[in-house]
């Protein structure tokens, strides 16, 4: 998840006369996708994923919903495809589950918790 850095663009000059500069080149990016979720589950229980980034057990996520602001909790449980136990998501497009604190529905996302990625 990225973004640019904010400007008022040309709104109040003409680029002739002011340009619109920036001090930081290219996207900024502050979260890192992680993963996108396949089935609704409830509080508490095991949410079911797909990667689409690399975390590990024990790192800080954020669970996007429609209408909320990121929720943290740190990745403590996840399980394979099978149901075992694994201390990655290293597998491009793997799917796995995760015991989540939140109501998780199809479609949330999680995202990195981390200040730099």
């Amino acid at each position: 998840m990225s973004h640019r850095e904010y400007s008022t663009g040309f709104f109040y000059d003409a680029p002739e006369r002011v340009p619109n500069i920036v001090t930081q080149p290219g996207y900024i990016r502050e979260r890192a996708y992680l993963a996108v979720a396949v089935a609704d589950s409830a509080p508490g229980g095991l949410a079911r994923f797909v990667q689409r980034g690399k975390f590990l057990r024990g790192d800080t996520v954020e669970l996007l919903s429609p209408g909320m602001t990121g929720r943290a909790f740190v990745a403590e449980e996840l399980y394979g495809a099978d149901g075992e136990p694994i201390d990655d998501t290293r597998h491009a497009a793997m799917t796995f589950a995760l015991r989540t604190p939140y109501a998780v529905a199809e479609g949330d996302m999680l995202r990195s918790a981390g200040s730099s990625i």
